[in-house]
């Protein structure tokens, strides 16, 4: 901007738009703004009056999407329910934001106590738990559910991550938007916890 380049900003999520040109100091704002959806061409207007909103096609996307196709096409389909668990990490987030008031044992709570309601337990035969980054797997040695096998997800790509399961569970998390997109069944985790799901209702099949 100090070198008088057009400058365009890529938003990919539907949240804290006008806090990701503000935080590290004083508001700059792009010239143009671009977005993957509707949804957030209509948020983005409402949100920068004097930028330009462009909606864009996401090349991460449609990347993700062409190549999770290509690595499905050859695997053998096997019957049966298998879910993956997705982590954030809320207790990480607890430490730098006071205001967050729950706990990632809460999210493990409502999940438990209301899966059934979405999905046949006689048809579930593994969960896994793709944990965040931050976390170590000795976080999970206590998360159970019934007499269902749970295991931690081994895989360091989400896209392989994917491909060894049929339903992706978690909250407020991006990769249930490339999951969706991918073809899977997508369930997201916010009720009791937070005042609204942060995703839009096109990319989410059931709500806890």
């Amino acid at each position: 901007k100090k070198k008088k380049k057009f400058v365009a900003s890529y938003l990919d999520h539907w949240v804290n738009y006008l806090e990701r040109f503000t935080w590290h100091g004083p508001e700059v704002l792009p010239d143009e703004i671009w977005v993957g959806d509707k949804d957030a061409e209509i948020l983005a207007e409402k949100t920068f009056k004097s930028s330009s909103v462009q909606l864009v096609n996401n090349p991460y996307w449609i990347d993700f999407k062409r190549e999770y196709q290509s690595i499905i096409n050859n695997k053998k389909c096997e019957n049966g329910i298998r879910l993956l668990y997705l982590s954030t990490n809320i207790d990480g987030i607890r430490k730098k934001r006071k205001t967050v008031n729950y706990t990632d044992n809460d999210i493990w709570q409502i999940f438990s106590n209301n899966l059934f309601k979405v999905i046949d337990k006689n048809n579930l035969k593994q969960i896994s738990i793709r944990k965040h980054p931050s976390e170590k797997k000795s976080k999970f040695k206590n998360y159970k559910l019934d007499n269902i096998l749970v295991l931690i997800d081994k895989n360091e790509h989400l896209i392989d991550s994917f491909k060894d399961h049929t339903h992706v569970i978690g909250h407020n998390s991006m990769a249930l938007v490339l999951s969706q997109l991918c073809g899977l069944e997508t369930i997201n985790i916010w009720k009791s916890l937070t005042n609204n799901s942060l995703i839009p209702r096109k990319y989410i099949d059931y709500y806890l």
